[in-house]
This record gives C-alpha cells, sequence and structure tokens, in this order.
C-alpha cells in the first residue's frame, strides 16, 4: 500500500502554473486568431467573392466594342503578377461607358502565358457579350462564371476563425477548472438543499455526487462518468487543419515561384519551422483521432458511491473493441490543487499525493466479440483526505485506466470518484 501524504514538499508529481495569466495569454492569442482571420476574410469575401457572386447573379447583359487589349502587370516584394485587360465600350442604360476589365475578382496571377492566352479570345474592333453592374454601370466585366480562388481562398481565414472561437470558447469553459471539475462541473458547484443527511449538506465544500448516483450502472449499482472532455481530438484537428492550411498557402506560393525560375530560398528557409510546428500539431491530432476513433469508450461502474476512507468497493472495468495489449492498469490516484496570487497574477500548483495500483494485466488480446470484462477489488486508504471544492483549494480523487498498445497509440482515461467524509469502511456486498 502507498503512503499517504498531505501537502508533501519531497514527493509526488508538482505542476506549478500561472492560471490566470497563462490562461489570460491564450484567450489573447486565439482572439487575435479569430480577429485577423475575421479581418481577412472579410477582405476576401467583400473583394473576391462577392463581387464574382454578384456579377454572375446581379450584373445585366449588354453588348460590348473591344477598344483593346493588354496585359496588366502588378509588383509586389519584387514579385511580378500578370492579369488580361481588356478595354471595352458598352452601353447601359442612356449613357455609354468605357472601362478597363475581364472578370469580376480582379486577381493577378504569377502565369503571364496563362493571361496571353485568355486575351487571344478578344479581337479589337469586334463586339462581345458583356454584363454590367446596375447599381455602378462603369462597372462591368467580360467574363462571368465562378473561380476556385473566390469560394476556397475564403477557407483559410475561415478555419482561423474557427480555431480561434473555439478556443475562446474552451478558455472560458475551463478558466480556473482542472479536466475533473470540468467533466463534474455542476456537482462540484451545487449543493443539494433537500439532503439534509448527505455529507455534501453538513460540509458545503464536499462535491455533491448527484451525477453519479443517478446513473446506475448495468453490473454494479453506480457507472462512473469518464472525466476527459471529448472534443479534445476534434479541437486539436481544428488546430491543425487551420495551421496547416496557411502554411500550405505559403508552401503553394514558394513551388509557383521556383517554377518560374525565382525560387526564394529565404522563403523556404522560413517555412521550415512552420512546416515542423505543423507535421507535430498534425501529429497531435492523428492521435487523438486514433484514440477517438480506434479505440472504444471504457466502461467502469462501481458497487458504492460515494467512496469512505478505508472502505474497501468492488469495481467492474470493460473494454470493447479489438485491442492488442501489452499492459493495462487502474490506478487509485489523489491530486491535491491550490492557487495563489502573486502580484496581479493567479498561480495555480497541483501534486499528486497518492497513487496506489488497483489492478493490473499484461500482454492479452481483446475480441471485438468477446468484450474485457473483469471485477477486481479497490480499498480506500484509512485516514484519506475527503475530496474538498473552494475557490482556492482541492482535493480530487479519481480512477485512471491506462492502455499501453501494440501498433497503436497508448491511452489514458480519467474517472472521477468522490471520497467523503464520515463513516468508516463500507465494504461491498
Amino acid at each position: 500500500m502507498a503512503r499517504f501524504w498531505f501537502f508533501s514538499k519531497k514527493r509526488g508529481e508538482r505542476r506549478t502554473t500561472s492560471d490566470t495569466g497563462g490562461r489570460a495569454a491564450l484567450a489573447l492569442f486565439f482572439a487575435a486568431l479569430a480577429i485577423v482571420g475575421g479581418a481577412i476574410l472579410a477582405t476576401i469575401i467583400s473583394q473576391v467573392t462577392a463581387p464574382e457572386w454578384r456579377a454572375n447573379h446581379e450584373f445585366r447583359e449588354t453588348r460590348a466594342l473591344v477598344l483593346a487589349k493588354r496585359i496588366a502587370e502588378q509588383t509586389h516584394e519584387l514579385k511580378t503578377m500578370y492579369r488580361p485587360e481588356v478595354t471595352i465600350r458598352y452601353p447601359a442604360g442612356e449613357k455609354t461607358y468605357e472601362t478597363a476589365t475581364y472578370d469580376a475578382t480582379g486577381v493577378f496571377t504569377t502565369e503571364r502565358g496563362e493571361s496571353e492566352k485568355l486575351l487571344e479570345a478578344f479581337d479589337v474592333g469586334k463586339e462581345y457579350p458583356a454584363w454590367y453592374d446596375p447599381q455602378e454601370p462603369d462597372s462591368a466585366v467580360l467574363v462571368r462564371g465562378y473561380s476556385w480562388i473566390a469560394w476556397v481562398l475564403p477557407l483559410l481565414p475561415a478555419a482561423f476563425v474557427a480555431v480561434g472561437i473555439g478556443g475562446l470558447i474552451y478558455v472560458f469553459l475551463t478558466w480556473g477548472k482542472s479536466a475533473e471539475r470540468r467533466a463534474l462541473l455542476q456537482q462540484s458547484a451545487n449543493v443539494d438543499l433537500f439532503d439534509h443527511g448527505g455529507a455534501a449538506s453538513r460540509l458545503p465544500t464536499v462535491p455533491s455526487d448527484r451525477d453519479v448516483t443517478n446513473s446506475p450502472g448495468t453490473t454494479l449499482n453506480y457507472r462512473i462518468p469518464n472525466a476527459l472532455p471529448g472534443w479534445n481530438s476534434l479541437f486539436l484537428t481544428g488546430v491543425a487543419l487551420g495551421w496547416n492550411t496557411l502554411v500550405g498557402y505559403f508552401v503553394y506560393q514558394a513551388i509557383g515561384e521556383a517554377i518560374d525560375g525565382r525560387a526564394d530560398y529565404l522563403l523556404w528557409l522560413g517555412l521550415i519551422p512552420f512546416l515542423l510546428a505543423g507535421g507535430y500539431f498534425a501529429y497531435l491530432a492523428a492521435r487523438q483521432l486514433m484514440i477517438a476513433g480506434g479505440i472504444e469508450p471504457t466502461l467502469v461502474e462501481m458497487s458504492a458511491h460515494p467512496l469512505y476512507p478505508g472502505g474497501r468497493y468492488e469495481v467492474y472495468l470493460a473494454q470493447p473493441g479489438r485491442l492488442d495489449f501489452s499492459r493495462l492498469t487502474v490506478l487509485l490516484v489523489c491530486d491535491e490543487e491550490a492557487t495563489f496570487r502573486q502580484g496581479t497574477n493567479s498561480h495555480t500548483h497541483q501534486q499528486r499525493v497518492y497513487e496506489a495500483e488497483v489492478y493490473r494485466r499484461e500482454k492479452f488480446t481483446v475480441e471485438r466479440s468477446e468484450p474485457l470484462a473483469v471485477r477486481f477489488e479497490l480499498a480506500v486508504p484509512e485516514g484519506a483526505m475527503h475530496s474538498f471544492q473552494s475557490p482556492r483549494n482541492a482535493v480530487r480523487w479519481k480512477l485512471l485506466v491506462r492502455g499501453v498498445l501494440n501498433n497503436w497509440p497508448d491511452f489514458e482515461r480519467a474517472f472521477v470518484v468522490l471520497v467523503y467524509p464520515g463513516r468508516n469502511g463500507a465494504a461491498y456486498s
């Protein structure tokens, strides 16, 4: 039996973080991501996507006389861009207008040869169908249709907006809360006013177990909720997609320049750390998706809940799916958390003060037709500190299910249990 220490200074796993400062910085990062992405998205939609849509749906048809044609050039950061440009004269209402135009997007590209091919469709001195804007008749186009750039390009900043907004929601929903407290938010924040005899009513700082006792098990009395947020994999996937989409755009530009014989080696050198970061994000996202998609939910049930110091309880563990285990362990752990202020920052110190292995099995395979189903005994140590929650301190108990798999990412799933003060030794039957 592992020794049970409180506020130990010489053992345990320690993590000291600045809750307010760190989360504020994270919130600012996601806010900047959403704002910058939103600004770029609004610019692309207003200058590229919306004009193309209006040209296809709202512009009126007319006949235009071609007066001249040329390749328009634009130099930006030592890079020359091209687009076809045709000068036309056309009637709109009671007036005649002249303008240099081609399509509604007005996008320049690095392909001069492609622009020259597009101009070959128009001869000076001939008339062609054209479309003008009824709201601004001096604006017209010779070519309508839909281009990929007007509808795919907005997806890049849209991904950043989605990641930024999703990150802000995540930060504010989890501000000042551990993973376990997030999973059991209501039962740790509310007290049952009608529970006159329970520990939760006598000690308001003891979290309520109503969310567990309201969830009956199929084999034992109570089903224990999984404490880990289920949408972490989706969040990581969004970050990976947003980041790699942005980096991919710059890689596309760099490849285009290299094909044109204008390779920018400084650009490639600057992209290396971003490519490495994108690969790491993709690895994390793929790992989480493999765990979420390839490992079915773990089921944990207990004979009684809440638990009491000195008590012994029966646990039922079920793991469906087809899995090749190198090792499966279940740990009963207790973490202490203290929040304190240093100047204007709030810091959170977390330390694991108790850890005991309650189940272990090595080198076995679970078949889909025959899920893993085991029972084992769990003992809460005598004199253990009960579960506790206050604005600045917390004591959290949980069961950790750790699986080491062959040819698949390892996984860890946490199940919050509550230890109440009071009677001794609620033995299972």
